[in-house]
């Protein structure tokens, strides 16, 4: 099928929802189409895999309309519209399951049409309702009352109660929005084009602001505050504290933001500073975030990306068994379309710090890149790879060292979803290991060694830097 968007849609329906969306579809004031139905009848005995070759347009219109020659623009409105349809009721249910909205909006409907009285009664009853709902998120409970009091103000505009009430939650909505986004955003700092600064972030910072804040707003605070305004450990500790605290209680969206930010400062910290104790603090919190459930998406799978950062983080601190065994007890909790590719990548990290280089290019090779990531990922490390087997005296490195060493650098130079900043950490690793391969290719006295190695040291941009000044170092006693 040319236009899929009417199966992606329908596969985003879980099993049990197909005929309640059925069941939607009939009603009148949503479809007054029968051939519609027809089209969602004859789709869901595919469900979930939707062959291709019976989800084809003319195959569809053969089914629909036996005796009647083919229509493209027949079969292209039915599926527009039946997409539509699901769309609506993607909508309905979220609305059916967001309570506090809907009451709001009922509200505003009773005020629409001039039942001012009754929208105001109304309101204040759920304003009351909502006050003590604590299993409503924090966020969205503070945006839902500030929507409320605004409404019940437009017939008391002399309310400075309500008025009062109205602004509170209106700050904190702000205040936990404005939180939970800069921690996203100072955290990929630098990966995420478009990067801009943050409006009011120092004024948030400020210390009288936490206090005002509910539990998951101070975590929000702390976490931001390391990440803005550098580490400090035993600001971190009673954040991991906290946050882990409270894990049982966190909203899903909350808590995956928030265990993140905690990663990226352990992650930023070992990156700058390089010890041992460093890299074991970041293998510590992945095992506390298996163990608590924060380390998982919502569907209880892990990303590609965790999975691999746990394997190369076991690797890089020397725990070799205990990273194949995460591999193989988590291997099941990574969505199957992804499997194959997660564990060579992570394998293919561990042979490289066990030094079977062989094994490592092996499994690069087949690996399918499916993100940015994984893509500056598994070339630097196969260019890694490729400098390591160089061998003689002085250094002689492959063909594929060289050739890798251009593609890796047009790679990056050309790709559009990669930040001013981070391309330019990866060009600079590239430059400046091709930098060192002409070192050590020149043979003794390394002429240029120190400029390279001093200028490596002084990048305050450039991937690997730890990597590329123990190259140096390796050239310069070789």
């Amino acid at each position: 099928m040319s236009n899929p968007k009417i199966l992606f849609l329908l596969s985003g329906l879980k099993k049990k929802e197909l005929e309640d969306f059925r069941q939607f579809l009939r009603m009148p004031l949503v479809n007054t189409n029968s051939t519609l139905f027809q089209l969602l009848d004859h789709l869901i005995p595919m469900y979930p895999g939707f062959p291709e070759e019976q989800v084809e347009k003319e195959a569809i219109h053969a089914a629909l309309f036996p005796k009647q020659a083919y229509k493209e623009k027949r079969i292209r409105s039915l599926f527009s519209d039946l997409a539509q349809k699901i769309l609506d009721y993607y909508s309905w249910r979220a609305l059916s399951e967001n309570h506090f909205t809907k009451q709001f909006m009922t509200a505003e409907g009773l005020r629409g049409r001039g039942l001012s009285d009754l929208a105001t009664r109304y309101g204040g009853q759920v304003v009351q309702k909502l006050d003590a709902e604590e299993e409503v998120p924090v966020e969205q409970r503070h945006l839902t009352g500030f929507q409320l009091h605004e409404l019940l103000l437009e017939e008391n505009d002399n309310d400075m109660e309500l008025a009062e009430r109205a602004q509170h939650h209106l700050d904190q909505f702000f205040m936990l929005s404005k939180l939970r986004l800069a921690s996203l955003q100072v955290s990929r700092k630098g990966y995420l084009a478009g990067s801009s600064p943050i409006r009011f972030l120092e004024t948030l910072l400020e210390e009288k602001e936490r206090a005002q804040l509910p539990i998951v707003g101070q975590l929000y605070h702390r976490l931001v505050g390391l990440l803005a305004n550098g580490f400090e450990e035993s600001a971190f500790e009673e954040a991991k504290t906290l946050f882990f605290q409270e894990v049982p209680n966190l909203k899903f969206r909350d808590r995956r933001a928030l265990f993140q930010a905690l990663l990226n400062i352990s992650v930023r910290v070992s990156n700058e500073q390089g010890t041992a104790a460093n890299h074991l603090r970041t293998w510590d919190l992945y095992q506390q975030g298996l163990r608590s459930q924060a380390a998982f998406m919502e569907n209880g799978e892990l990303s590609e990306t965790t999975f691999t950062n746990i394997v190369i983080n076991g690797a890089v601190i020397g725990e070799f068994e205990k990273a194949e065994q995460f591999i193989r007890d988590y291997v099941s909790r990574l969505a199957p379309e992804i499997r194959e590719n997660a564990v060579e990548l992570g394998l293919a990290y561990l042979h490289y710090h066990q030094k079977d280089y062989d094994k490592v290019i092996g499994l690069l090779q087949n690996v399918v890149y499916t993100s940015v990531s994984y893509a500056v990922r598994g070339r630097s490390l196969l260019l890694r790879t490729y400098f390591d087997q160089a061998t003689g005296r002085p250094l002689v490195f492959s063909d594929p060292f060289y050739s890798l060493l251009e593609a890796f650098y047009r790679y990056v130079r050309r790709n559009k979803e990669l930040s001013p900043e981070r391309k330019e950490t990866y060009l600079n690793f590239v430059s400046f290991t091709k930098s060192l391969a002409q070192v050590a290719t020149a043979g003794r006295p390394y002429a240029g060694l120190g400029r390279v190695k001093e200028n490596i040291a002084q990048s305050e941009r450039v991937a690997l830097k730890e990597w590329l000044l123990e190259r140096a170092q390796f050239i310069e006693r070789y």
